[in-house]
């Protein structure tokens, strides 16, 4: 302020200030849209989540559910599943799908355990359907991707392999170091 402010300045009548960006979130279920898509322990299957009151479009999320895949394992819920973006008339622009690897830890008990993506399948709406598919493979006693193969609708692929800092005997050099990415080829 550059001069004396009254002492009732935040009680006065001041017009509210215009947000720079809405942000809406919605946990309805995608299949009946009644109904939420959330369960006990904070869990929701499906969230949209729009800009500016959807004057921007609005994207989809569909989770992993305790519930839906009792028998993979509880360490799944919260994994995104699929991604959907619709522009502002609800036409679909663009998909995503993801598959997982999973590896139970113990299994006698279906809450540990490890699953990371192993499949990603992006599909773009804009002028034709344009495909790219990406496998990854892990390092299941290390958890970390090793390879990754992208590849395009021409049939172009992209093959990534990663190189972490291991010792001659393929263990970490020291095990604050397992998982420290020495190059990517």
């Amino acid at each position: 302020f550059d001069g004396d402010v009254p002492q009732d300045y935040f009680r006065q009548a001041i017009s509210p200030a215009e947000p720079l960006k809405i942000i809406s979130y919605k946990y309805n279920s995608f299949s009946d849209p009644t109904i939420s898509s959330g369960l006990n322990g904070g869990y929701y299957t499906n969230v949209s989540v729009s800009e500016g009151n959807g004057v921007f479009g609005r994207t989809d999320y569909t989770f992993w559910s305790p519930t839906d895949y009792y028998y993979v394992g509880n360490y799944m819920s919260g994994k995104l599943l699929s991604k959907k973006i619709y522009d502002t008339q609800g036409v679909l622009k663009q998909e995503t799908n993801i598959d997982y690897a999973t590896l139970p830890l113990n299994p006698d008990n279906l809450n540990l355990g490890w699953a990371m993506p192993k499949e990603i399948i992006t599909k773009d709406y804009l002028n034709s359907t344009i495909t790219t598919q990406e496998n990854v493979e892990y390092d299941q006693f290390r958890n970390i991707s090793i390879k990754t193969v992208a590849t395009s609708r021409s049939a172009d692929k992209l093959r990534t392999n990663y190189y972490y800092h291991l010792n001659n005997n393929g263990e970490p050099f020291s095990k604050n170091r397992v998982s420290i990415l020495t190059r990517a080829d």
